[in-house]
This record gives structure tokens, C-alpha cells and sequence, in this order.
């Protein structure tokens, strides 16, 4: 059954941006790191730090990195939100686009709280991400990285897919010799434990995967909440991204430095690479079909 959060938008929408004496009164100390470029598109971009705003805990740190030159409007509107929470919304201008794993990288390195929250720009986090995060951080303070489960949906905002992730650190290690372990955008990690394991780098398309492995290698601790946090928007444009020879030599690439590395076997290689390599190039409408047949549960 297609289920429609339009509701949800509207409610974000319709709510008043509060002023700063009021959010301070929700914030604790983290950060939230939200990389910006030039095609992210101003819309979502509002939708995506409005859900923060009004997240029923806020961080006391929002950190806007725009990553190259961004379009007047978007521009504006940063300016607003600087104006708006002087004392909490921190931003970053880089003249030239580097991509997101040099971004992600540079930000961790700034930021001024221990606990990060991945924010991307056209996504909407649910209204108790923050507080249900934070409470699994306080019940065990060993964690290195909490993320979450996401409900992916569509131009019209209908969800038609989520992806589950495993809830366990056992489970997770598992999980991830065959794909990510973790929702990008639905993170909270320690900076000290991203750092140690060498911060995002630059790899295509592979950033946050990279990542996540390094981190494993290192030995962390991790769990993701069996709870839907964030709406993750899956637009054609993101299945677009998925495909091609470009995409292909980058996680063939990927997935051969795993296997040097001994964090997957010959067959794990072997099976995920044929299967990247045909959903690469089939039409956009059948990866999208594939990816929600297959990887996804409706």
C-alpha cells in the first residue's frame, strides 16, 4: 500500500520558523552537517532544515557547507537562517565544488560538538529523530555510530519502498560485505571515531560506503533504531546516478579494495559486482523496479 506524506510536508511547511530563544530551549550538544551544492533545489533544501528546526530536540550547532558557488536564492536563504538563529547556524563557502566526501570531511573536522548528525539537503527527518538518537547514545556511551532505518518516497511524496538495516553490531559487520550497513542520511556518529578511522574521503559515489567499512575494520560499535527516522527522497534522478560505466568502475573499484583489504571474499565480490554491474545498465524504470523488488521492502 503507497502511503502519502504530503500530510507532513504540509505540516512542516505550515509551521512557523521559531525564534532563537525558542529552539535553544530544545537544543543539546551536537551538531548537524548539511553539505549544499549548486543542483540541490531550494524547496527541499527548506523542507530538509525546517524538519531539524522543529525536531522535538535540536542541535545546538547546525553546520551549512556549500560545496562551490549555490543559486541566489539558496544563497538568501542561508542568510536568513543566520540572521534567524545567529547562535546556532554556522556556515562554510568553498568557491570551487569538491564533492561530498571532501565536504563531509572538512565539516566533521569543524564541527564543534563530539555527536554529528548527517543531514542531506533534500531529505525530511522525523520529528523524534534527534531525541530517539540521542536516547540510545546516553543508554550506552560506548556506541561509535547509530543510524536508522529510512522510507524512501517520490516526486509526488508517496512512499514506495524502505530500506531496513540490520539492528546489531554482529549484524551489521555481516550485512556490510554486501552493501552498506547504513542509511547515510539517517547517521549520528562520534567524530573522534570517524577521525580515527581516516573521515570521509574522496571516493565516487562510495563516500559514506568507504567509510562505513574503514570504521567496521577499526573495530566500532554500532546499531541502527528498527524505526523508519528519516523520509529519504528517491527521485528518478537518484536511480540515474546509479548507473552507467561510471558508476560501475567506481564500485568495481570499491569492492576490489575490499577484497585486498580481506574484509570480503572472492564470492562476495563476485556476486555483488555482477548484480551492480547488471542493474547499471538496465533502463532507469527497471533499476528503479529492481531496486524495489529486490533491496527493498514495501
Amino acid at each position: 500500500m503507497i502511503k502519502n506524506i504530503s500530510n507532513i510536508k504540509k505540516s512542516i511547511d505550515d509551521h512557523p520558523w521559531p525564534d532563537e530563544k525558542q529552539y535553544l530551549k530544545r537544543c543539546e550538544s551536537f551538531t548537524a552537517l548539511v553539505p549544499v551544492y549548486i543542483n540541490d533545489c531550494l524547496p527541499d533544501f527548506k523542507i530538509a532544515i525546517k524538519s531539524v528546526v522543529l525536531n522535538t530536540v535540536t542541535p545546538n550547532e547546525i553546520l551549512i557547507l556549500q560545496d562551490g558557488p549555490v543559486r541566489e536564492d539558496m544563497s538568501q536563504f542561508i542568510e536568513f537562517l543566520l540572521a534567524q538563529f545567529p547562535n546556532v547556524v554556522k556556515t562554510y563557502a568553498r568557491k570551487e565544488n569538491r564533492g561530498l566526501g571532501f565536504t563531509a570531511a572538512h565539516g566533521v573536522e569543524i564541527a564543534n560538538n563530539e555527536l554529528i548528525a548527517r543531514i542531506d539537503a533534500d531529505d525530511i527527518s522525523d520529528v523524534k529523530r534527534f531525541e530517539k538518537q540521542l536516547r540510545v547514545f546516553k543508554k550506552n556511551n560506548k556506541l561509535d555510530i547509530i543510524g536508522s532505518n529510512v522510507a524512501e518516497f517520490d516526486e509526488l511524496y508517496n512512499i514506495y519502498s524502505y530500506r531496513t538495516v540490520p539492528s546489531n553490531t554482529n549484524d551489521i559487520y555481516k550485512f556490510s560485505k554486501m552493501r552498506s550497513p547504513f542509511n547515510h542520511p539517517s547517521v549520528m556518529f562520534k567524530k573522534e571515531a570517524v577521525i580515527k578511522s581516516g573521515n570521509y574521503q574522496e571516493i565516487d559515489f562510495m563516500e559514506d560506503y568507504d567509510l562505513w567499512m574503514r570504521m567496521i575494520s577499526s573495530g566500532i560499535i554500532a546499531e541502527n533504531i528498527n524505526e523508519d527516522l528519516v523520509y529519504m527522497r528517491a527521485s528518478n534522478s537518484m536511480y540515474s546516478r546509479r548507473g552507467g560505466m561510471k558508476y560501475i568502475r567506481a564500485y568495481v573499484s570499491f569492492r576490489y579494495s575490499l577484497l585486498k583489504k580481506g574484509l570480503i571474499s572472492i564470492n562476495e565480490f563476485g556476486l555483488s559486482t555482477t548484480g551492480i554491474i547488471f542493474t547499471s545498465l538496465v533502463p532507469v524504470s527497471l533499476r528503479k523496479f529492481i531496486y524495489g523488488l529486490i533491496l527493498r521492502r514495501k
